[in-house]
């Protein structure tokens, strides 16, 4: 797992631009996605579909529905609406 932090350079792009740079690291730090993981919860968040964020990312289509299982296991959410709520929730509590 790549537990490295978010820098500017990684995670600009799949970081929804409805979130502070810092906010957004702040969320995944709260709900212990991995950078992988946070990666794909961007473009979720931003409506993108798989084939897309695989592309973005150069992974296959079945390791970003992978990503997306886990993610919605770790966030109790039972699909991508539920991951996108989720983290607006945690946005939420920060403030």
């Amino acid at each position: 797992m790549d537990r490295r932090p978010l820098t500017a350079d990684r995670d600009d792009a799949s970081r929804p631009q409805l979130f502070a740079p810092e906010e957004w690291r702040q969320i995944i730090a709260l709900t212990g996605l991995t950078n992988r993981q946070a990666e794909v919860a961007g473009y979720i968040v931003q409506s993108k579909k798989d084939k897309q964020i695989a592309s973005a990312l150069k992974i296959s289509k079945r390791t970003v529905r992978s990503h997306i299982s886990d993610i919605m296991h770790r966030l109790d959410a039972i699909d991508r609406v539920g991951i996108a709520y989720r983290l607006f929730a945690f946005s939420r509590q920060l403030s």
